[in-house]
């Protein structure tokens, strides 16, 4: 009996030599950057490092429908922690050596890798997960920066008679910059013009603390047009400038009133107690004004009136430009009779 427990005591000191020679040799602790891209499809991510000097990579290929590789801010919980389940098959952590360099946006970040990378060394898991957490970092007018913190823990990687576990592995962080989004529901209301060529158009968000609103002078341009005088083929351009023609973006402190939204909005009152918060002001591009005819044959005939941002640029006083390619400020409905 104390010849059989010697004997398991041996072996089992032999094992555990040998995934720690293995984990030693093998060194999957990485210094490297770890960078990130969707490598298939809007739900097929990756993350990886590469060690150019030793020709060695480290990688997490995962599927999910419900994580974002460049969230939205409203998305990102401080307090959640996103956990990917690893295996062999699906959701996996790799080691690979190379016979030579690769590039990584290459090798990992396209459907069809390159064909003349040879492996040399490949260790898949088994088990373990993968878990993704935030940290804020800095914000301005425009951004908002985050630390996305990548932890892999009970990781089983194993190949080539080769086993290595590790209970905790840091993957690494990455700089996560997010511009603020201007995109939100609300209903489009309008300004009576005051002297016929000045215009002025906004909505409000259902909470009433974030407001879009487009400021212009065209006179040609009528918030009630004739029915010559809609074109459901040509759009209304209307150019942008850092004058008179403007959209802006506002967050304020609390909630504005509809009566002192049309004060502040229609009049230029601003409304006590409410301060702005965050402030984006278009400095180039351009607004369509489209139209779109509901039913022909009605008497009052109605038409859908669609306000388009395009090729536009928002600045702030803190931080850097956002740049919109194309962007629906809002639809309202215009009678014509």
């Amino acid at each position: 009996m104390k010849i059989y427990r010697l004997s398991v005591l041996i072996c089992t000191l032999f094992f555990i030599s040998c995934s720690e020679g293995d984990l030693l040799e093998l060194s999957v602790n990485f210094e490297e950057v770890v960078e990130s891209c969707a490598n298939e499809n809007e739900n097929t991510f990756v993350f990886y490092k590469i060690d150019n000097q030793m020709n060695r990579s480290l990688s997490v290929n995962f599927t999910s429908t419900t994580f974002d590789i460049t969230p939205e801010i409203a998305d990102i919980s401080f307090t959640e922690t996103t956990e990917i389940t690893l295996n062999a098959s699906t959701n996996q952590l790799i080691y690979r050596e190379y016979g030579s360099t690769i590039s990584g946006e290459d090798y990992f970040c396209s459907s069809v890798p390159p064909a003349n990378v040879g492996v040399t060394e490949e260790l898949i898991s088994s088990n373990g997960k993968l878990e993704i957490k935030y940290e804020a970092l800095s914000t301005s007018d425009t951004q908002e920066s985050f630390t996305r913190i990548l932890t892999l823990r009970d990781v089983t990687l194993e190949g080539n008679g080769k086993a290595i576990r590790k209970e905790l592995l840091e993957l690494g962080n990455e700089i996560v910059d997010i511009d603020i989004s201007i995109d939100f529901d609300g209903e489009l209301e309008n300004c009576s013009d005051t002297n016929g060529t000045s215009f002025v158009f906004y909505k409000l968000n259902e909470d009433s603390d974030t407001s879009l609103s487009f400021n212009f002078v065209d006179a040609a341009f009528d918030i009630t047009p004739e029915i010559d005088d809609i074109s459901v083929d040509t759009p209304t351009i209307i150019n942008l400038d850092t004058t008179n023609n403007q959209v802006i973006f506002r967050e304020f402190d609390t909630a504005i009133t509809d009566l002192n939204a049309v004060e502040y909005f229609c009049n230029d009152i601003e409304p006590v107690g409410v301060s702005i918060t965050k402030e984006l002001i278009s400095s180039s591009g351009t607004v369509e004004v489209s139209y779109d005819e509901s039913d022909p044959v009605e008497n009052p005939r109605k038409f859908t009136r669609t306000l388009t941002l395009k090729d536009n640029v928002f600045e702030a006083a803190n931080g850097n430009p956002i740049q919109i390619d194309s962007f629906i400020i809002g639809s309202d409905e215009v009678v014509v009779n």
